[in-house]
């Protein structure tokens, strides 16, 4: 098992979190055709990358630093 299990626990929990912030940017592109307010999109995609990609970079860390 790896030493840094904290690490990778806590890179999927951004994951998850990027993964839900992923799907409410989903839920508002459909309802945005008619609203028009493409910013809140931008910032709601950025938000869930800003999440997603340094979980993804944690874990990756994690597994190749925390070998016993």
């Amino acid at each position: 098992m790896y030493k840094n299990r904290g690490w990778v626990s806590a890179g999927t929990a951004m994951i998850g979190a990027g993964l839900a912030a992923l799907v409410l940017f989903v839920l508002l592109l459909k309802d945005s055709f008619n609203a028009g307010d493409y910013l809140s999109l931008v910032v709601v995609f950025l938000l869930s990358m800003l999440f997603i990609v340094p979980g993804i970079l944690i874990i990756r860390w994690a597994k190749k630093n925390g070998k016993k």
